[in-house]
């Protein structure tokens, strides 16, 4: 099973401060996206990005790893982002992660 390393500051709607618990995070790989196999993505505040290659992870999966880390980075998402939990999933940028199989 393949998992990723989040290892810099991802982009997002989310304050700096915030996106930066993220980093040294170890989560499954959901599916890595190509840009041409994904529409584009949307950061928090749903500006369009530039097309790019990304990881996929369920919401709930990466926010109980986040909570871990830092239950006020977590917070920001759980009352901003309340939407999140219908079957959502977060996306990370390749160039963001270190990819790698896991037992």
């Amino acid at each position: 099973m393949a998992s990723f390393r989040i290892v810099s500051i991802p982009q997002g709607g989310a304050p700096e401060e915030i996106r930066k618990e993220w980093i040294g995070i170890v989560l499954p790989l959901k599916k890595l996206l190509s840009p041409d196999e994904g529409s584009y993505e949307y950061n928090l505040k749903v500006r369009r990005q530039q097309p790019r290659s990304f990881v996929t992870v369920p919401v709930r999966t990466a926010l109980e790893k986040l909570t871990k880390k830092s239950r006020v980075a977590a917070e920001w998402f759980y009352v901003n982002l309340p939407y999140l939990w219908l079957d959502r999933d977060f996306c990370f940028g390749v160039d963001e992660v270190e990819i790698f199989e896991s037992d």
